[in-house]
């Protein structure tokens, strides 16, 4: 987005919406509220992108003023009683609002208690220095959680895992990820008042996807629930072979996940 049309656009609103401030400023001070942040949840269309459009989830308290106020002036015209006429039309925009509601999403997001049973378990059973391999999960790719369990944790993103579940490639060497933090895309100082992004001068900088040997790590972590049974499965079959080769042991099990322990890092773990 062209930062003069975002700032050129700004200004054309600011410039309509000043006379209707000072008016709102004067009479109805909750409406200028309102207005503010009916002007702000819209300018994502402008340039501003998710940080205006965030502001909409707040609309049914931010606006609640536009449609309390009208009920309030009308009831308070007919009854002569403003404390009758405030409670009654706050309570009807409540009801409304509260009739009109619906859970966008049925579920618990990335982290469900097992999720977390087995993070904590991971950072308080395991030493400091572990490594930790995480099998697939539906919740994985939104990585960033898993660390949570304080340890240097790799997995294999689903995009690179298809393919060798569709050739049914099972082999000790696959693309693994080890996990970096890019927030902001690393910024550091480059001048006086001046400042860079390590992502955008070093390519690749985070892309730790690489052939690596999933029999080099400490524990492992596999689900066993998924709405994608075919992937869950083949991730589980390396946990199957694992336990297989002697090396490994189950050292904690919830009913979503099963850790392993491996007691021979580096040694072929595949039977």
């Amino acid at each position: 987005m062209n930062p003069f049309l975002v700032v050129g656009v700004s200004a054309f609103i600011a410039y309509l919406a000043t006379p209707v401030s000072i008016f709102l400023a004067k009479k109805h001070q909750p409406l200028l509220m309102s207005l503010f942040f009916l002007i702000a949840g819209l300018m994502n269309y402008v340039g501003f992108t998710i940080r205006a459009f965030n502001l909409r989830f707040f609309w049914p308290i931010t606006l609640a003023p536009i449609f309390t106020l009208p009920i309030y002036m009308i009831v308070k015209k007919i009854t002569k009683n403003f404390i009758f006429a405030a409670i009654l039309s706050i309570a009807l925009f409540a009801g409304i609002t509260y009739s009109n509601y619906n859970r966008a999403v049925d579920q618990e997001g990335f982290m469900n208690k097992y999720i977390w049973q087995n993070l904590q378990w991971i950072k308080e059973n395991t030493p400091e220095n572990s490594t930790v391999y995480f099998g697939f999960g539906d919740l994985y790719d939104q990585d960033a959680g898993l660390g949570n369990a304080h340890r240097v944790f790799y997995r294999t993103e689903t995009e690179f895992l298809v393919p060798f579940y569709q050739q049914k490639n099972f082999t000790r060497y696959l693309p693994i990820k080890l996990f970096s933090e890019a927030g902001a895309g690393l910024p550091h100082k480059a001048g006086f008042l001046k400042y860079s992004l390590y992502y955008n001068e070093i390519p690749n900088i985070t892309n730790n996807q690489m052939i690596r040997d999933i029999c080099a790590y400490n524990y492992y972590l596999y689900d066993r629930v998924s709405q994608y049974p075919e992937l869950v499965n083949y991730s589980l079959s390396y946990a199957e072979s694992m336990m297989k080769s002697g090396n490994f042991e189950i050292v904690y099990a919830n009913d979503w996940s099963v850790i392993l322990r491996n007691n021979r890092p580096g040694e072929d773990c595949l039977d």
